[in-house]
């Protein structure tokens, strides 16, 4: 299962039970609303910097690292796939 791939589909898609379902099995479940709020403003973020840069897929990657809770989205995931 490639729990990266899922979370970024399911926020991106509005998927809320699927995200949520995805988010607690990584995290605590105190922690669970707070990465759901987190993920949901960088989908709108991501979603207005994408009209607004242009198609520089290293300008986009840039952006998305700058974003701590990104990090550690990709980071859980990481850390499932190796687990």
């Amino acid at each position: 299962m490639n729990v990266g791939k899922n979370l970024c589909a399911c926020t991106y898609s509005g998927k809320a039970d699927e995200l949520r379902d995805i988010l607690a099995k990584i995290y605590p479940a105190e922690k669970v609303d707070n990465e759901m709020m987190a993920m949901k403003k960088l989908v709108e973020e991501a979603k207005k910097i994408k009209g607004s840069i242009g198609s520089s897929t290293f300008t986009q990657i840039k952006k998305v690292f700058e974003k701590a809770a990104c990090r550690r989205a990709l980071y859980a995931g990481i850390d499932v796939q190796v687990a």
